[in-house]
């Protein structure tokens, strides 16, 4: 577990189970902090239509992966947006925020590790295997959510070659 104090609360990130806890931080009367007694697990959800986990803190929403970062960095911005300051998921799986999986890069550098090769999409919380028929494109969805990021993946692959075996060779 790694540990660390982002705004008014202490959090703990647990790697290998990929869950966040966090304990308030609140001033009493005479503006002096203290702690709430324990961690509490935060639930950690992808928005609907939408990849990342979001978390709030103090009324602003940040993305779970720019968190777990800067627990493992403390000198990295989070609420720089620039260009230069992207954290790019290795495997390509947003719901994986494991530090292995998490690199610093720019915004080029980010989009030059995606795996939208020919026949694939990664789509939102789910992967697009698609293919042309008679010039009309023929596309089926599988969700990240529903079957996890590897099972997705290969009910893409398995679609597709099997729609696919007597039109592409290879």
């Amino acid at each position: 577990m790694i540990y660390g104090v982002f705004r008014d609360s202490e959090f703990l990130w647990n790697d290998s189970e990929q869950k966040l806890y966090r304990k308030l931080i609140e001033p009493n009367r005479d503006n002096n902090f203290y702690n709430h007694e324990e961690f509490i697990e935060v639930k950690c959800k992808p928005l609907k239509n939408y990849p990342y986990i979001h978390i709030r803190i103090n009324r602003k929403s940040y993305q779970l992966h720019r968190l777990v970062y800067l627990l493992y960095n403390p000198n990295f911005d989070i609420d720089d947006s620039s260009t230069n300051n992207s954290i790019d998921h290795r495997d390509n799986n947003k719901l994986n925020n494991s530090i292995e999986n998490l690199n610093l890069v720019n915004h080029t550098q980010n989009g030059q590790n995606r795996k939208n090769v020919k026949g694939f999409r990664i789509r939102k919380n789910r992967i697009e295997a698609y293919y042309n028929k008679d010039g009309k494109q023929i596309k089926k969805s599988f969700g990240i959510k529903n079957y996890g990021y590897e099972k997705a993946l290969q009910l893409a692959q398995e679609w597709r070659n099997l729609n696919t075996a007597h039109y592409y060779k290879g």
